[in-house]
Formats: structure tokens, C-alpha cells, sequence
């Protein structure tokens, strides 16, 4: 099987690289840059969470920035220059769905490195918060919000193909979405219209 695969570098004033690659056969796309958000899409018109390479959901690594650096200006806060609202990087996920032809997808599901527990553990919430885990930044970036619902269903069908595989699993319908999620999300699906486990 051929794959055509596109990737452009660019840098911006911090000199932090950006990789996209575009596997036009399997609809994948990868940023490729530091501190990554794993973020599968759900169609629809195609199985969750595929065995067959013929039915592979797109898969999307995503830059979350410093914190919430991606709401903050620069200008305010040096530190954060090149990796602020206004920096290469925020701009990207404010067009990704524009700059690969992204249909919307019936749910996402993300797999973020700030969640650590002992078992996987799947988010189950019907309606998520914000879990603010990072810390020492403005006052306004404790209360940005982001009004996603969740998807149990997906989250269960997920939480069942794991255990299929042996993978032990549990479900948590409390815990808030992290800045690993909400932070890059919020920008991609401003509209909050898109469930996400």
C-alpha cells in the first residue's frame, strides 16, 4: 500500500518547530512539537475505534502550549512569546479545521498525558468542567470555560474494546477536563459542539 505523506516544517519567533504530516490515505495528521495531547476523531460513517487499516479514525498529536499560554499575550507576559494567542502555534489549531479539510466528527477522544492513574480510566462525564491543573498564571485563566459535553457512550464502547484486548479499565464520571484537553481543544472547536471523552 502507497502512502502519500505531506509534511511542512515551520518555525515561529521562538524558533519552535512545527512537523505536519498528512497521510492522505488514512486521513492522519500529526503536529509534531513538544508537550503532546493524543486526540482520536469519531465518524459517524465508520466503526469505533477500527481493527482494519481500511478503517482507520484520523489521529490528531496536538501542541497544548505551557498551561494555558495560548490564552495569554505576550506582550504582558514575555516568557510566553512564541507560544501565546498570538504565536504560530495557537493560530494552527485555530485553523486546523480549516488547513486539512477536517469534517466534524461525531466525538473525540483524548488521551492526555496529565491524567495519570494506576488503571486506564476512561471519562465518562455527560457534561465536563475544567480541571485547572496548572498554576501561578493570571486570574483569567482559572476561569476560561469550554461547555463540551461528554460522550459516555463512546467512552463505554472504548472502555469495552480495551478490556477485549485485556487492557484493565475503569470509568470516572467526575473528574474535570485538563489543560492537556481544553487548552488546544477549546481552540480547534471553539463552539464546544463535538463531545470529548
Amino acid at each position: 500500500m502507497s502512502v502519500d505523506v505531506v509534511t511542512e516544517t515551520r518555525k515561529d519567533a521562538n524558533t519552535l518547530d512545527i512537523s505536519i504530516r498528512v497521510c492522505r490515505k488514512t486521513h492522519y495528521l500529526l503536529l509534531e512539537t513538544f508537550l503532546l495531547t493524543c486526540v482520536f476523531l469519531t465518524y459517524v460513517n465508520t466503526p469505533y475505534f477500527a481493527d482494519s487499516m481500511d478503517n482507520v479514525q484520523p489521529i490528531i498529536f496536538l501542541s497544548h502550549g505551557g498551561g494555558p499560554s495560548f490564552f495569554l499575550d505576550a506582550k504582558r507576559m514575555p516568557m510566553f512569546k512564541g507560544m501565546d494567542k498570538d504565536s504560530i502555534a495557537a493560530d494552527f489549531l485555530r485553523n486546523l479545521k480549516q488547513t486539512v479539510n477536517l469534517k466534524k466528527p461525531e466525538a473525540i477522544l483524548v488521551i492526555s498525558a496529565h491524567w495519570e492513574e494506576r488503571d486506564v480510566t476512561i471519562n465518562t462525564n455527560t457534561d465536563h468542567t475544567l480541571h485547572f491543573d496548572y498554576y501561578n498564571f493570571p486570574p483569567e485563566t482559572y476561569k476560561l470555560t469550554w461547555p463540551v459535553k461528554g460522550a459516555p457512550e463512546v467512552a463505554r464502547k472504548a472502555a469495552t474494546r480495551l478490556a477485549g484486548k485485556g487492557i484493565v479499565c475503569r470509568e470516572d464520571g467526575v473528574r474535570g477536563l485538563d489543560h492537556g484537553v481544553f487548552v488546544p481543544l477549546k481552540l480547534v472547536f471553539p463552539e464546544a459542539d463535538v463531545p470529548g471523552i
